[in-house]
């Protein structure tokens, strides 16, 4: 944190200064990105730093991005504001992309194999968080009555995000056992809600249970949701 602490007091007030840094970390990220795709994925490192994509240098972007957000959001807002037709347009461009990145690895798309690490990936993240930003910038401004309703669930939406992989893995074998006969246009959205329901769910009964547990042996309890 220190270090990003550094970076705001650097940028602010510097909109060139900001401009160079997000390239810089975009730049460093790409190459990050085909260092781990040449070498790792599928690469004569493949077992050994097959971990690599979980260290901090892999997600640096999404930390400057925040940063920058954070100095600049009086001037970033109104602009995004204006342009949300054109992220929106961006964002469906990087989703068709991203998708047939990961059927060119095979259909269907195997867990094991999902190629999710790749250069694509880091255009369709930021348009995806420019997008929510944008939505939630809205909302704030007009005061919408569902804010409260997005906090909440926000607090558990990385604790969910943890899990989806499980409930993803077992909704499919279930769905190929049980429902053989449904089209794929039809399973893929289902299997989207399903995942999402199962996770959120785990992820608020798991709190509950643990939020229990630690009164239920006289631990002061922080209330989260």
């Amino acid at each position: 944190m220190p270090l990003f602490w550094w970076l705001a007091r650097l940028v602010r007030h510097r909109p060139a200064r900001g401009c160079l840094l997000f390239s810089l970390a975009l730049l460093f990220e790409i190459c990050w990105h085909l260092l781990y795709e040449r070498i790792v994925f599928h690469g004569y490192q493949a077992q050994h730093w097959y971990l690599l994509d979980r260290v901090f240098p892999s997600f640096i972007i999404f930390a400057v991005s925040g940063v920058l957000t954070h100095v600049f959001a009086t001037k970033l807002r109104p602009f995004m504001a204006r342009h949300w037709l054109a992220q929106l347009v961006l964002w469906l461009l990087f989703l068709y992309i991203v998708t047939a990145n990961f059927f060119r690895y095979g259909y269907p798309v195997r867990l094991t194999n999902a190629p999710y690490y790749l250069p694509s990936m880091i255009f369709y993240n930021l348009s995806t968080i420019g997008l929510i930003a944008t939505l939630l910038g809205y909302l704030q401004k007009f005061r919408n009555q569902w804010l409260p309703f997005i906090h909440w669930v926000a607090l558990y939406a990385h604790r969910a995000f943890l899990g989806h992989l499980f409930w993803l893995y077992w909704l499919w074998q279930a769905s190929r056992q049980f429902l053989p006969w449904l089209p794929l246009e039809l399973t893929l959205p289902l299997l989207v809600v399903l995942t999402i329901t199962c996770s959120f769910i785990f992820a608020y009964g798991a709190h509950r249970t643990w939020s229990g547990i630690k009164r239920a042996c006289g631990h002061y309890q922080i209330k989260n949701g």
